[in-house]
């Protein structure tokens, strides 16, 4: 939950302005869950560059997966742990995940790491994706021990710890994960592969204004990135605290902090950061 003294007080201290608008909440939130954004941290053109396309990579194989959670934003902008971030939201609540919805999470989370192979080589991918790797291998850990959703291992649920296991059953269990994770893998490279034009100008377009929202996404991959540059560049860059902190700090305002909150790792289900 979001604390509503965190909202106002960084409206009072950033945003210059005595109303509360979704910008504030949106950075209390991402504060709350991800962590302090670096603002002291000088960051190198081409590491931000590989954050664009990692971060473009996710919010790409989403648009096209089937059954994915909806795109709310994608940035490049640092928080906490991550470089960037991309995060969706569903569109209702819902106590169970069906089978194909836990396969578009992996694959999702695969798009990162597909986007920087298949842009600057195998040789030059990065760290970025741990903990979107980390999050796929629990989902397809939990569908073939927990959930029966294993052609291989079929509707045996694996209760006893992995040290008790045989080693056929251990052999079986991590040759059937590693097929899944593989042909996760797969189909995102797949889609970026074939959606490469689309891809990059999404990196362009959050090299240039930082932070895209899900309209902006939808927009820039039907081919209408000329609209949406001319839409934020109108607003004055990315609709966002960030930027108005940053037109504050050009005017000369002072700029206090807000006390550092904490800065647990984000769940790569619900956000996958680089």
């Amino acid at each position: 939950m979001i604390n509503a003294n965190s909202v106002y007080l960084n409206c009072i201290r950033f945003s210059g302005h005595p109303y509360v608008t979704m910008a504030e909440f949106e950075y209390s939130h991402d504060k709350h869950v991800l962590g302090t954004d670096w603002k002291s941290r000088v960051r190198d053109k081409e590491d931000l560059r590989i954050t664009a396309y990692h971060e473009a990579g996710h919010a790409l194989v989403s648009h096209f997966t089937k059954n994915s959670t909806p795109l709310y934003k994608v940035t490049i902008g640092a928080i906490g742990e991550t470089g960037g971030h991309t995060s969706f939201i569903p569109e209702k609540d819902r106590t169970n995940e069906t089978l194909s919805q836990m396969v578009a999470h992996m694959d999702t989370a695969m798009g990162g790491r597909a986007a920087e192979e298949v842009i600057f080589g195998k040789e030059n991918i990065t760290s970025g994706a741990y903990a979107d790797l980390r999050g796929a291998t629990r989902i397809v850990r939990t569908m073939v021990q927990d959930l029966g959703m294993s052609d291989a291992l079929g509707l045996h649920v694996v209760n006893e710890p992995s040290e008790e296991l045989g080693p056929q059953t251990r052999e079986a269990m991590d040759a059937e994960m590693k097929n899944m994770l593989n042909a996760s893998y797969a189909r995102a490279v797949k889609i970026i592969q074939s959606n490469r034009s689309q891809l990059d100008s999404l990196a362009e377009m959050l090299l240039k204004y930082e932070t895209l929202d899900a309209d902006d996404v939808k927009a820039i991959i039907a081919g209408n990135a000329d609209d949406v540059d001319k839409k934020l560049a109108k607003a004055g860059g990315a609709i966002s605290l960030r930027s108005r902190q940053q037109q504050l700090a050009s005017r000369g305002t002072k700029l206090t902090e807000p006390a550092a909150s904490s800065n647990p790792s984000p769940n790569p289900t619900a956000t996958a950061g680089q």
